[in-house]
């Protein structure tokens, strides 16, 4: 890290075009070996439903009269259909859809935005030198292969609002600037969109911090000017969804079918409307009945391992906990990131279930531990840094040889079943005519291997798309689709565990 890295290190700007640049062009140049990824899991189905339904110009979908058949998990059905999630990431992948011809168009670009953020984060903490270093790892252990653009489960928008929020602490304590004021509070709102109660809870540690040392007065101007808005649409949103200013749509649709929380602290077994198939109720007894293994020291490790493996990989990782111990905590600078990320690890530490996405908010903040630990290091021994860095940097490329290695279980085990699913729609190609195809899950399938793999998942406008999957209630409400739907073919699926699955075109009976 000479002189000549200094100095390029210190073209801002720059830096951050090439970093996008680098991180959008590298995926699109691996396209032809790593494709445009199948959904596969149900949380990717729901994200692809708010994407169709606001590139078709609304925020939400009328209840279908049968909206019974068309039930499925994450998603509303009552009193609108629509994804229970957040709107940051269907919205991205809506301007896909819309702009660019594919809504993962929309996942690869905020995958861009992430990296740009991560980088100008990490200038707000660190010398020019270690933020490019850190901007670096970032781009190439999640900026071009990574879960993040791999699926359509989201994460980066997430990691860019907290990025903007984590890099505008400092500056703000510095001098608090009207535009700092406005990324601080665009990555609030952007937080609020995305991961709604991490990004609260980043927010009040981050808010707290700065009004330590910034009068009100200073941030209330940006911070009204971005954050009024955003509300008032929120607000608006979830009264367009759930037909309540109050309600959101996440929190309406736990109450329909969960029978569980996330969090530690609840362990009672929570009433499920009757009314609920059941397909969905074996699906979330099964969430329930997967809290012993999450909650196990095993399934603690496994998860420290999923996080350390998508930001940092193995390696790194070990090295940072060995330096963790030697960094200058008791500089103020460093004290405020932890104070700052405080609120949050709290809620963290007490998750049944933490998948790297769910980090997201405090990505920057792990790339800038991560670079204060290495920076300790080279102080004493620079030979032995700039030869890790150089292993680091070529192990991640090398891993892009093996896309599947990103992967996250649930999504190592899908890629079969999205085979599957295209290889129906391609046997379907073949019969004249739209079709509607009447799901019937065997006891098989409620296997912790097949519970992630639901096969119910329709376009925002039901009636007009080629193909409509609908769950087998009984004959006789089987029997209102098929009026409803009198000029279709009627096709019958029998899924069983293993994605064993018998597929046959039936008549009506007259």
């Amino acid at each position: 890290m000479g002189p000549a890295v200094s100095r390029f290190g210190s073209n801002y700007t720059l830096i951050a075009v090439i970093l996008i640049t680098v991180s959008l062009g590298g995926r699109l140049a691996l396209l032809n070996w790593i494709p445009i990824p199948e959904p596969a899991i149900q949380d990717e189905f729901s994200y692809l439903l708010a994407a169709d339904t606001f590139a078709s110009g609304r925020l939400t979908n009328p209840t279908h009269p049968l909206w019974a058949h068309f039930e499925t998990s994450h998603e509303m059905m009552r009193p609108s259909y629509q994804s229970k999630y957040p709107p940051a990431q269907g919205l991205f992948m809506a301007f896909g859809q819309i702009v660019l011809g594919h809504p993962w168009y929309g996942v690869w670009l905020s995958t861009g935005l992430m990296i740009a953020a991560i980088y100008w984060a990490l200038l707000g903490w660190l010398p020019a030198r270690w933020a490019l270093l850190g901007g670096v790892i970032a781009l190439l252990k999640m900026g071009v292969v990574s879960y993040f653009n791999g699926s359509y489960w989201g994460g980066a928008i997430a990691a860019a609002a907290g990025a903007l929020v984590i890099g505008a602490i400092p500056r703000l304590r510095m001098r608090a600037t009207f535009r700092t004021g406005l990324i601080f509070a665009a990555g609030l709102a952007f937080l609020a969109n995305s991961r709604p109660l991490e990004g609260a809870l980043l927010g009040i540690g981050a808010l707290t911090v700065i009004l330590l040392k910034v009068p009100v007065h200073q941030l209330w101007r940006p911070m009204a000017l971005v954050l009024l808005p955003t509300a008032l649409w929120m607000l608006y949103y979830d009264y367009r969804t759930t037909g309540n200013v109050f309600d959101t749509p996440y929190a309406l649709h736990h109450r329909q079918f969960d029978i569980t929380t996330p969090f530690l602290w609840d362990r009672q077994v929570h009433p499920q409307p009757p009314n609920v198939n059941s397909h969905l109720t074996a699906i979330h007894r099964f969430e329930f009945d997967n809290r012993a293994k999450q909650t196990s020291l095993s399934g603690r490790f496994i998860n420290a391992l999923l996080l350390s493996n998508h930001y940092l990989g193995y390696p790194l990782t070990l090295v940072v906990l060995a330096l963790l111990a030697f960094v200058a905590w008791r500089r103020t600078k460093h004290l405020i990131l932890l104070a700052a990320l405080f609120p949050m690890l709290l809620l963290f530490a007490n998750y049944i279930w933490i998948w790297p996405h769910y980090a997201a908010p405090a990505a920057a903040a792990i790339y800038i531990i991560t670079m204060l630990a290495l920076r300790k290091l080279f102080v004493y021994q620079p030979m032995a840094i700039q030869c890790f860095v150089a292993f680091l940097l070529s192990s991640y490329v090398w891993q892009y040889r093996d896309p599947e290695s990103q992967r996250l279980p649930y999504l190592d085990r899908t890629p079969h079943h999205a085979a599957i699913r295209n290889l129906i729609y391609a046997q379907l190609k073949h019969a004249e005519g739209k079709k509607v195809i009447f799901v019937t899950y065997l006891p098989g399938h409620y296997s912790e291997a097949d519970i992630n793999k639901d096969w119910i998942f329709n376009r925002a406008n039901i009636d007009g798309a080629e193909t409509i999957w609908a769950l087998t209630l009984d004959p006789e409400k089987d029997n209102e689709v098929m009026d409803f739907y009198p000029d279709r073919q009627y096709w019958r699926m029998i899924v069983d565990g293993d994605d064993r699955i018998e597929l046959s075109h039936f008549n009506r009976k007259p």
